[in-house]
């Protein structure tokens, strides 16, 4: 069974950092299947981002709907394409930082 420490890790991407939780069991130890596994001689190592939970519930969300995800795509996602192109826009910021 897979268990944290329950500390948060802070990981780097570029600019921004994101949270992570570190799950690790004692069972590689005595598991034939650790040199497919993994490399770590401690064992496998999973993280989990604190935003994880989100993440699984949106690709729920567009499972359940793809029709209408598919449908976004082609109105909204041909939209910004054609922006960017004739407009000689190379990126859209859609978010305030």
């Amino acid at each position: 069974m897979l268990q944290a420490n329950g500390r948060w890790h802070n990981k780097a991407h570029g600019k921004t950092t994101v949270r992570v939780k570190h799950y690790k069991t004692t069972a590689c130890q005595h598991c034939r299947m650790k040199e497919r596994c993994t490399r770590n001689p401690e064992g496998r190592l999973i993280e989990r981002s604190e935003y994880s939970p989100n993440i699984e519930a949106n690709a729920r969300r567009v499972k359940a709907n793809e029709a209408t995800y598919r449908r976004r795509q082609a109105i909204i996602e041909h939209t910004y394409g054609i922006i960017k192109r004739q407009w000689d826009f190379y990126y859209i910021t859609t978010k305030k930082p």
